[in-house]
């Protein structure tokens, strides 16, 4: 899908579109693949029904390292312990 047909794609375009988001090609690849804005790629496809994925990111501390969904970390335990203080 060039920019110029990124209003206006034809069937084709977005039944490949559609294909490669259903082999598990995200929204930003299909967007740098077809040189159009993400939203562009999103409104195409639920305009065609696709269902989207929806990606969970996950949290990643200065160290690298992961934290199960709920956890704290040692930096937001300090901001917590310390609001009382802060907030009279």
């Amino acid at each position: 899908m060039s920019p110029d047909h990124a209003a206006d794609p034809s069937k084709a375009e977005v039944d490949g579109l559609s294909h490669r988001h259903g082999e598990g090609e995200s929204i930003g690849a299909l967007a740098r693949r077809y040189e159009v804005h993400r939203t562009t790629v999103i409104g195409h496809l639920e305009r065609a029904g696709i269902e989207l994925r929806r990606v969970v990111r996950k949290m990643i501390d200065d160290s690298g390292s992961t934290h199960p969904p709920g956890a704290v970390t040692d930096t937001a335990q300090a901001v917590v312990t310390a609001a009382p203080t802060f907030l009279g």
